[in-house]
């Protein structure tokens, strides 16, 4: 009889060790579950920000080619302009030359 009681005694220890370690798997079940919930929330966050990241950039992918354009029409004109300031430079110095050449004729 000492026997059967030291066996059960020995099981139910058995079963409350079991039973312990049941209890801390639950438990850091219980803490994975909150974990992911909070991974699954920040990966929420990222695939929002990784929209709003590719509408940015798929909205500048459709204005560089305008400032590209931009960017050729201000060349021309610049180049326009230069060429402009070029012809009335010449004619001031033609102009100048002129009054220096003809002014004494005209004042007599």
């Amino acid at each position: 009889m000492e026997i059967v009681n030291t066996k059960l005694k020995k099981s139910l220890e058995h079963v409350h060790a079991l039973e312990e370690k049941l209890q801390n798997a639950f438990n850091e079940n219980a803490k994975l579950k909150v974990k992911q919930k909070e991974d699954e929330k920040l990966w929420k966050g990222l695939e929002s920000k990784f929209s709003s990241t590719k509408t940015l950039c798929d909205q500048l992918a459709g204005v560089i080619p305008g400032i590209d354009e931009a960017m050729s029409l201000a060349e021309m004109l610049k180049c326009l302009v230069l060429n402009l300031l070029k012809v009335l430079c010449s004619l001031m110095d033609s102009l100048v030359s002129y009054s220096f050449c003809y002014a004494p004729l005209l004042i007599r």
